[in-house]
């Protein structure tokens, strides 16, 4: 408060703590915008994470602010590479003010969910990776599983149809795949869907490939009634065929729900009808990729 900033001693503590802090190596210098002097979401940036807020800016400021200004709370804050906004605290104009002037001026925003993932790799690591997945669609977000190294990121994308069949219904095995494997992303598109595609270290990308693709089939073939031939699979799906019951003089309710659950029925005529005679077999056949992803 007012009163503590005008107590020699209550000032000179603040900025001597200031000054004399160490900055670890792996610190990552950012500013703020938004929030009140409490600084809530801020503080708990500066404790949890590596993020280190130089200049922060006040929620009632933000409106009003100018690139020049933008530019000052950067260079006069160890050289911040890139902004916190705390959405919550401001309105869609003054985000939208904010924003576009961050992007005239190259800064990127950074999130404390980002900050959070930083914990296990540099941010040099996380801005190469960011842009990995930037090449695969812009506004993808990434995971880390275990610690990243500093090397150079290559993307193994598998076909859609094969990542689907395979952890369409349940990803826990894709993911515990990753988690087992470490030094790996899985990334999410809009609504956080998962998309079909990982991200690791160029050396490691043959025996994660290799272990993705095995996986893969492996889950296929334990989940699925199919046939494999080299490096095709073809599956073999079955479903109620409700035109087809139609045709036999079943009448649509509660014995469509049971031939399609699996259940033999008796119709009113006293004729039974196993769910066999009223199941339509699609079969879908896959390419298994190969190790050039």
């Amino acid at each position: 408060t007012e009163k503590e900033w005008n107590d020699e001693k209550a000032y000179t503590a603040a900025a001597k703590s200031v000054l004399y802090a160490k900055p670890s190596a792996d610190t990552i210098p950012i500013i703020g915008f938004g929030g009140t002097h409490y600084a809530v979401r801020q503080s708990v940036i500066g404790q949890e994470t590596k993020g280190a807020l130089g200049h922060m800016m006040h929620t009632r400021d933000v409106g009003s602010v100018k690139p020049e200004m933008v530019l000052q709370m950067a260079e006069k804050s160890g050289g911040a590479v890139a902004a916190h906004v705390d959405r919550k605290a401001l309105s869609k104009p003054e985000i939208a003010h904010l924003t576009g002037i961050l992007d005239a001026l190259g800064i990127p925003e950074i999130t404390e969910g980002d900050l959070i993932k930083l914990n296990s790799m540099s941010y040099e690591a996380w801005k190469k990776y960011s842009a990995a997945a930037d090449e695969i669609e812009k506004g993808l977000k990434i995971f880390p599983h275990g610690e990243i190294a500093d090397g150079e990121p290559a993307v193994i994308s598998l076909p859609e149809d094969f990542f689907s069949a395979a952890f369409g219904k349940d990803s826990a095995p894709f993911i515990s795949f990753l988690d087992e494997t470490g030094g790996v992303f899985h990334v999410t598109g809009q609504g956080g869907k998962l998309m079909p595609a990982v991200l690791a270290d160029a050396k490691n990308r043959r025996s994660v490939s290799g272990g993705l693709i095995a996986l893969s089939v492996q889950q296929i073939t334990r989940t699925q009634d199919c046939v494999v031939d080299e490096d095709i699979i073809t599956i073999n799906r079955r479903q109620f065929d409700a035109r087809l019951a139609r045709t036999l003089g079943i009448p649509s309710g509660p014995l469509f729900g049971k031939l399609s659950r699996g259940e033999t029925v008796t119709l009113p005529d006293g004729r039974t009808i196993t769910p066999d005679e009223v199941m339509m077999v699609t079969q879908t056949s896959i390419r298994i990729p190969g190790l050039e992803n």
